[in-house]
């Protein structure tokens, strides 16, 4: 069942964004807005085709997931946490991908006429809901999780610090996405990388710290 609605919310957010694209793509005139500077004005234009790669990245991450998870058969909390992150990143992707390709038919020269900081910062969000979710699902493993030499030396030190991290992102996530139409765009994405930045920081002192009390 889980599997099922995984390959439904897939097959949404991968492939009609894709189709999407597809369809407005002959609409679409040569060149189009692809960089902006820190204002958000357009200083740098490229091909349309350029706007298929968000799409097919994400399609590319689906396919991927599916190998593996064939291959990793037996580590089921694994495969749910690789597509908890893999619906996170595709769902970015898928995002991104459609937003550009709105500018692109807008010929917009500035960001602010379009929305893109809010859609882009509240799907970052999503991002590390997903994220968060993902730290709390996976045990102890060689592939993914919050990486460091305390955590990947016991199993306690490990389960209470991607409980910590885990919170923190999904909390983050959601405040994300509640300021994305609040606060300044282009603020609150450096909000949320800093952010990130220094939860990083509180799961390696934390892990260090549990290290020492174990």
């Amino acid at each position: 069942m889980v599997r099922k609605l995984f390959y439904f919310l897939y097959a949404v957010i991968v492939l009609l964004p894709l189709a999407l694209m597809l369809y407005w793509f002959p609409f679409i005139e040569d060149p189009i807005p692809m960089h902006f500077d820190g204002s958000g004005t357009v200083d740098g234009t490229g091909s349309k085709y350029s706007l298929l790669v968000f799409p097919v990245l994400a399609l590319v991450i689906l396919i991927g997931l599916q190998v593996f998870s064939r291959l990793q058969l037996k580590e089921q909390k694994l495969i749910l946490s690789l597509h908890l992150i893999g619906f996170g990143i595709a769902q970015l992707f898928g995002s991104v991908g459609l937003m550009l390709l709105y500018i692109a038919y807008k010929h917009a020269t500035h960001v602010s006429d379009t929305y893109f900081f809010m859609v882009f910062t509240f799907s970052f969000s999503v991002l590390f809901i997903f994220m968060g979710a993902s730290m709390l699902t996976c045990g102890r493993n060689k592939w993914i999780g919050f990486r460091t030499k305390w955590t990947l030396a016991s199993d306690e030190v490990w389960n209470k610090t991607h409980a910590l991290i885990g919170r923190l992102y999904i909390s983050f996530g959601i405040g994300g996405m509640l300021a994305s139409f609040l606060v300044n765009r282009v603020t609150t994405f450096l909000i949320i990388i800093a952010v990130s930045i220094v939860i990083g920081l509180i799961g390696t002192l934390y892990s260090y710290s549990l290290s020492k009390n174990t």
